[in-house]
């Protein structure tokens, strides 16, 4: 997920946001884990543990160039061996990934890279080497170290419940928000069904009202049934 954030004052205002709904750090694990795979007899790759030691290299790569492990299973024992250069290859697929709603959202923004004050992580899997040198080489700067991504997320839940709550202490901090994905309802032409209709494009500011007239595909037609999608497909 990427938020683009003005904050001035007491006031933040999320000028876009987005993301990708199926990319997540498990799918860097998933990298691993086959390369993992790749290293071993048939026989041994389903072991089920397999995915925690997948787990186990991406946090010794965060900080390691290489990783190194003994894996026994009842008949033998397997010399497993991972590089950062190997993950950062075999994870070039998701980079790609990643960068895609970043870009998105910083049109929708109508801001360049170079407009940026400051970078905040917020998630574990942004730890990982590559993903900071992919993000400061796009944005031109580095991200703020003094902020710890595993609690940042939660940091933000709680003022963010504190100000719904009209703590004491927040009752004049004030945040917009944005409706991340474009909202609308399948339609029918006539002839062709299955067409996405929008009615709140993404990046609109929240609380926001939409009306849109629609009528019935047949004049006989008993009922209506809405189907309503959110996203940009």
């Amino acid at each position: 997920d990427i938020s683009i954030i003005e904050k001035f004052e007491d006031l933040m205002d999320i000028h876009a946001s987005g993301g990708d709904c199926f990319l997540g750090g498990e799918d860097f694990t998933e990298i691993l884990l086959q390369l993992i795979q790749a290293q071993l007899p048939e026989d041994l790759r389903a072991d089920h543990r397999l995915p925690t030691l997948a787990e186990s290299a991406k946090k010794h790569l965060t900080t390691e160039s290489e990783w190194r492990h003994e894996f026994q299973s009842e008949s033998s024992t397997q010399s497993l061996r991972l590089t950062r250069a190997e993950f950062e290859s075999g994870s070039k697929g998701l980079l790609e990934r990643m960068m895609k709603p970043i870009e998105r959202a910083m049109r929708d923004a109508r801001m360049k890279p170079s407009d940026l004050d400051h970078i905040v992580l917020a998630g574990g899997a942004t730890r990982m080497p590559f993903i900071k040198k992919m993000l400061s080489t796009y944005f031109l700067k580095f991200p703020l170290a003094s902020l710890d991504p595993d609690t940042v997320v939660a940091q933000g839940a709680a003022i963010a419940a504190g100000m719904e709550a009209q703590d004491v202490h927040l009752r004049d901090r004030v945040m917009t928000d944005v409706c991340p994905f474009t909202l609308g309802v399948e339609v029918s032409n006539g002839t062709q069904r299955g067409i996405f209709s929008p009615i709140i494009e993404r990046n609109q500011k929240v609380p926001t009202s939409r009306i849109e007239i629609y009528h019935a595909a047949h004049p006989d037609q008993k009922s209506v049934t809405l189907s309503i999608y959110q996203g940009e497909s």
